[in-house]
């Protein structure tokens, strides 16, 4: 049985000006960034997302920004990112506090989350929350959170299940990365219906749904 997870939409939701400068500043950010937000293990790709990054890092003025700890002593994310020569444009934020998080996804022009697999995936609905566009794969559920709201990268499903490197997803979540990027008109379009996305799920229905398990099985 699939239940549907949910958000704190009172704390998720687009923050001012004054706030999203505020977290800026405390973290030493750019005016302009790209948000991953997670903890950086194998299974998030954030190695993928760096390289996909830094095949465009010269056409866009972005950072990259990796929100979330390390997941080993051995943090292959920092060696990807020297290897890829993206190090001063790649900005690592160990830990983020809870109450920033909020002015840390509203100041992102975008949200990229290209996980391998999720059972559900919080981080790109707190996204959608606070009005961000996002860009995923469709590693496990994803695609079922996002819908319509947001772009969905496809992995080759063989190269996935090996967990090598799929040069073929990298080169396509570049360009999904640089598409949005230049077209203020769809991150427009796609931070309406994020907003509206969001909005289908909520804990009571979540709630609910898992009454309905509990009824069955009694």
């Amino acid at each position: 049985t699939v239940t549907k997870m949910a958000i704190d939409r009172e704390m998720f939701k687009p923050r001012g000006v004054n706030e999203v400068e505020r977290v800026k500043q405390k973290y030493g950010l750019g005016e302009k960034y790209i948000l991953f937000v997670g903890t950086r293990d194998l299974r998030k790709n954030v190695s993928g997302l760096i390289r996909a990054f830094s095949a465009i890092k010269k056409q866009v003025p972005h950072e990259l920004v990796v929100a979330g700890k390390p997941a080993l002593k051995d943090d292959q994310v920092k060696i990807t990112a020297a290897e890829n020569k993206a190090g001063k444009r790649v900005k690592f934020l160990d830990f983020v506090e809870g109450a920033d998080l909020p002015g840390l996804y509203s100041g992102a022009e975008l949200f990229a989350w290209p996980s391998i697999y999720e059972g559900w995936g919080f981080p790109p609905q707190e996204a959608m929350a606070c009005g961000t566009p996002v860009i995923v794969s469709d590693g496990g559920s994803l695609p079922e959170v996002v819908g319509e709201a947001g772009v969905v990268v496809k992995f080759d499903e063989e190269e996935v299940a090996m967990r090598e490197v799929d040069e073929g997803f990298e080169s396509k979540l570049s360009q999904a990365m640089l598409n949005m990027l230049s077209n203020d008109e769809e991150r427009r379009r796609l931070r309406v219906m994020g907003l509206e996305r969001v909005k289908e799920f909520n804990w009571e229905a979540v709630a609910r749904d898992t009454i309905k398990v509990y009824k069955k099985i009694i």
